[in-house]
């Protein structure tokens, strides 16, 4: 429909740690993955869309898991002590 009337769209470049996607790290990510790795971790079905996957795994190892929301909470407190 978009293309048959010449309307385009931006799209912003994913940022990894983002897992909600709403274009900010931030601490809520990092209580996302965590979240989504303790129910993986106790037998529960994955939430997280392949973008999500891809996007919490931050230390890029393969998996989601407690590490990543560390770094991702890590990379915040950093972000945030330069603004």
């Amino acid at each position: 429909y978009a293309g048959n009337y010449g309307i385009t769209f931006k799209t912003a470049k994913a940022v990894l740690g983002d897992v909600n996607e709403d274009g900010m790290l931030d601490a809520r990510d990092a209580s996302t993955v965590l979240q989504e790795y303790a129910n993986v971790s106790s037998g529960c079905e994955s939430s997280f869309s392949e973008t999500q996957k891809k996007l919490a795994n931050y230390n890029k190892d393969g998996y989601v898991d407690a590490k990543d929301a560390s770094l991702i909470l890590q990379e915040y407190a950093r972000i945030q002590s330069e603004a």
